[in-house]
């Protein structure tokens, strides 16, 4: 044991409070800085659970049922304060370690009104690797798919605020191992879409490079009234269906390091 916190009746509740964590924030130094924050005051047990497991002669102070065993808190994904600050409430895969080699993926729900922003970014030895992700969101929830290509150790860390700000708190962080190299590559291109107003997706094609002489289907999803494809020097209107936009037997010409773009009508990649 290294901590303690409160179980406390208020008329005829329990209520979970942790004091020292609600009065501020200890630095890398060992000083204490002051820091009110009523996060830890009669915090839901759920979520209190999380990073506060009593002893276990004391887990009928859990407040839950069924009981959080030593095993499945310490294997929980480590979801931080500021995940259910910002609005979160589920993550899956619910687990801290994960053994993925090749295609990966997790999902992030939520219930605010304000759709937060998730940033995202997977590491191996600290260094960020590029175009291993894409973001897409699907009502209220986003999905993050990632794909490790090399044997080694990574981190994904999943940042998020209601804006795009220079800052965004961690909200959950995994650990990944990948003790054999996949068979194949995958790279994602790169996708931006404006948090603030567009809920979009990228359907297809999920590659980052596409192979010159080769037909490519492109899907897409926008609230946007048009999407134009620019490739190859065109620029061609994307059929629509709802909030579905297609093109397809796209034939990609020229030689590597010509992009093709995704454009709303105002010019917007």
């Amino acid at each position: 044991p290294n901590h303690e916190w409160n179980l406390v009746e208020i008329g005829n509740k329990s209520c979970l409070i942790d004091v020292t964590w609600g009065a501020g924030i200890t630095t890398s130094k060992h000083d204490f800085v002051k820091k009110y924050d009523e996060f830890y005051l009669c915090t839901p047990p759920e979520i209190f659970i999380r990073n506060h497991l009593p002893q276990e002669s004391q887990s009928d102070m859990q407040g839950i049922e069924p009981k959080v065993s030593f095993d499945e808190f310490i294997n929980m994904a480590e979801t931080l304060k500021s995940f259910y600050k910002l609005g979160y409430t589920a993550v899956t895969p619910d687990l801290k370690n994960l053994n993925i080699c090749g295609a990966g993926k997790t999902t992030l729900n939520y219930k605010s009104e304000e759709r937060p922003v998730l940033l995202t970014k997977l590491l191996k030895n600290g260094k960020e690797i590029e175009n291993s992700y894409i973001n897409n969101k699907n009502g209220k929830e986003y999905n993050v798919n990632f794909y490790i290509n090399e044997e080694g150790n990574y981190t994904l860390d999943l940042y998020s605020n209601t804006r795009v700000y220079e800052y965004s708190p961690l909200i959950v962080s995994f650990d990944i191992k990948c003790r054999e190299s996949p068979n194949e590559k995958k790279y994602y291109p790169f996708f931006y879409f404006n948090y603030e107003t567009k809920d979009v997706e990228l359907i297809s094609p999920l590659d980052k490079d596409l192979v010159s002489g080769n037909k490519y289907n492109f899907e897409f999803k926008s609230p946007d009234e048009k999407i134009i494809l620019s490739y190859n020097g065109l620029n061609k209107e994307m059929d629509k269906n709802g909030t579905i936009f297609t093109l397809s037997d796209v034939l990609i010409e020229g030689t590597s390091g010509k992009e093709v773009l995704i454009l709303n009508g105002d010019g917007v990649e």
